[in-house]
């Protein structure tokens, strides 16, 4: 039988990926990892977006990575930000 942190995990991942459908957007998903990925173009930047659910901590968490160089000079500044 499933705890119920993973079954209310897969609720909020189901949620999801039907929010995904009726909005017509090309995604993908892992029901195992319970993840949700996309990607959109913004002013033609292609922005990646993925979301996943912690069924151990109970959150749900949204990651988009933006692309960015940072000059070798300025690498400890970034890193410590």
């Amino acid at each position: 039988m499933e705890d119920k942190n993973l079954i209310q995990s897969k609720k909020v991942f189901d949620t999801l990926v039907s929010a995904m459908e009726e909005l017509n957007l090309n995604f993908g998903k892992d029901e195992e990892k319970l993840t949700v990925h996309f990607s959109m173009d913004s002013n033609d930047l292609p922005v990646s977006h993925l979301f996943t659910i912690d069924s151990e901590m109970l959150i749900a968490r949204y990651f988009s990575p933006l692309p960015f160089n940072v000059p070798n000079e300025n690498l400890p500044d970034v890193a410590l930000a």
